[in-house]
C-alpha cells in the first residue's frame, strides 16, 4: 500500500541512472532525493518526480499513480546525456500535460526569513514561463549557464538576488505573506557586490 496525502511542499525525486549533470542540478534543492527506483511507498513525501524513461510499462504504470496521487511526473528520454523527450500521463490518456518551466537551481545559504515572510524552498533563476507545452522546452534542458549573483538584498514585498544573466533578472528567496514571489521580478534593482556562479538548466 502506499499514501497519497499531499505534499504541502514542492519536493523533487529524481528516479533512475539520470546523467551526473542532472543529478548536481537538483541536489542543490536540499529536500530534492534521487532513487534508484521508483518510490512508491513513499510516494507522499514528494510534489514532483522526474524519471528517466527505461519501459512503456513502468512509465505509465508509475504516471497512473502519480496522476492519482495528484503529484507532477516526467519521465524524460535520453540519447546519452542529452534528453531528447518527455512523456507523461497525456502520452496514453487524455489528461492534459503537467506544467513546467525551466530553471536554473541555485547554491545560496539558507536563512530563517523574517517575520511576516515565508521562504522560497528552492532557490533558482526562471529561464522560462511555466507552460504545458514543455516539449518546446527540450532543447532548453541540460544546458550550463553562468552567471552572477548579487548580496541579497530587501525589496518592498520579498527578500532577493539581483542576477545579471541574458533573460533573468532575480532569485527570491523570501516573500511577504499574502504576495507571490513573482513580485521580485518587477521590484529587484541590481546590486553592488556579485559573485560569479554557474548551473545547469532543467524542469522545474
Amino acid at each position: 500500500m502506499y499514501l497519497c496525502t499531499m505534499s504541502k511542499e514542492s519536493r523533487y525525486c529524481i528516479v533512475g541512472d539520470v546523467p551526473e549533470w542532472m543529478k548536481s542540478a537538483y541536489s542543490i534543492f536540499s529536500h530534492s532525493q534521487m532513487c534508484d527506483t521508483f518510490p512508491k511507498e513513499s510516494i507522499h513525501l514528494f510534489g514532483t518526480f522526474i524519471e528517466k524513461y527505461t519501459t512503456e510499462e513502468d512509465f505509465q504504470k508509475n504516471a497512473l499513480m502519480c496522476d492519482m496521487c495528484e503529484k507532477r511526473y516526467f519521465s524524460l528520454l535520453f540519447e546519452g546525456d542529452t534528453i531528447v523527450d518527455i512523456k507523461t500521463i497525456a502520452n496514453f490518456t487524455n489528461h492534459p500535460v503537467p506544467s513546467a518551466y525551466v530553471g536554473i537551481p541555485v547554491q545560496v545559504e539558507m536563512f530563517d526569513p523574517p517575520y511576516g515572510f515565508y521562504s522560497i524552498m528552492n532557490p533558482h533563476i526562471t529561464l522560462f514561463p511555466p507552460s504545458n507545452h514543455i516539449h518546446s522546452y527540450i532543447s532548453k534542458l541540460g544546458i550550463l549557464h553562468e552567471f552572477k549573483l548579487s548580496e541579497l538584498m530587501p525589496t518592498c514585498n520579498t527578500l532577493s538576488h539581483h542576477v545579471q544573466h541574458k533573460g533573468a533578472t532575480h532569485v527570491t528567496r523570501a516573500v511577504r505573506k499574502g504576495k507571490q514571489p513573482v513580485l521580485a521580478g518587477r521590484e529587484i534593482v541590481p546590486g553592488s557586490l556579485y559573485t560569479n556562479q554557474s548551473g545547469y538548466s532543467v524542469l522545474m
